[in-house]
């Protein structure tokens, strides 16, 4: 009985997840199979990140190197890769609290 409930709950867990990520895809007008480039890949998660009070990485590396960063202003600091990569993605999306969470990745 107590791994059926425990079953359950993570079940309804995930389904929460689900949604979020269906929220995110609205915002962002991008449905999540359809987020291609990794411009699409930072906003969706700067904006989950921003909704959820979130203050590090979230989902899996956005192409080879990726930085997170919060501040105060829309261009705060994230990590940067210590050898030379393009820049492909750089976004930002302001929480409730009014704090700046910004997702840029490099390839």
């Amino acid at each position: 009985m107590r791994k059926f409930l425990i079953l359950i709950v993570f079940l309804i867990n995930f389904q929460e997840l689900l949604s979020d990520e269906i929220i995110i895809s609205e915002k962002s007008k991008n449905k999540i199979l359809n987020i291609v480039t990794d411009q699409d890949r930072c906003q969706a998660e700067a904006d989950y990140m921003a909704k959820n009070n979130i203050k590090g990485h979230v989902w899996g590396c956005i192409g080879r190197f990726e930085g997170v960063g919060y501040g105060m202003s829309p261009n705060c600091s994230t990590c940067r890769p210590s050898k030379a990569m393009r820049l492909t993605g750089d976004a930002c999306a302001q929480g409730r609290n009014g704090m700046w969470y910004r997702v840029r990745s490099w390839r």
